[in-house]
């Protein structure tokens, strides 16, 4: 009988140890880290977005591959089809700088900034243009994606 309230007693303090750990972890997750802005939080509770990226090189429509940032790890920023869906998938904090467009592509493994997308750079035989639902937008790689955005990058 002894043996069973000792066994017990442990059990008990393993499973407030456990909770105890899970809560400051929880806490630490929501906190700013090193004294970021609230102002940069758009979420505590994760978000799931999907915006539409499409990108004309010289009139000619770029195919975004399937499963980019998928595999061995599954980046919280990816594709699923071949459908220009950017789909930023996040758990727990979420800072304006995770849903930067630049992002998608660093996960993609290819160039795409003010200057250049992809080996295209802006010379005298084209210059990138970015548009944002309809409306030219000059922050490229900078750009915070939102819910439902519809972006179109084009090298002409």
């Amino acid at each position: 009988m002894k043996k069973n309230k000792t066994i017990i007693k442990w059990v008990v303090a393993a499973a407030v140890l456990i909770l105890t750990v899970y809560g400051i972890t929880i806490l630490i997750k929501r906190a700013p880290k090193n004294g970021s802005d609230e102002n940069e939080i758009i979420s505590r509770e994760g978000l799931h977005f999907h915006s539409e990226l499409l990108i004309f090189i010289k009139g000619e429509k770029q195919i975004i591959p399937k499963d980019v940032g998928i595999g061995i790890t599954h980046n919280p920023m990816h594709s699923h089809e071949e459908d220009g869906i950017i789909h930023m998938e996040f758990n727990g904090v979420v800072r304006k700088n995770d849903l930067k467009l630049g992002n998608f592509f660093k996960v993609w493994k290819k160039q795409f900034s003010v200057n250049c997308i992809f080996e295209f750079c802006n010379n005298n035989e084209g210059k990138i243009k970015m548009f944002v639902n309809g409306a030219e937008n000059h922050d490229f790689e900078n750009y915070i994606m939102k819910d439902s955005d519809k972006i179109e990058i084009r090298f002409e």
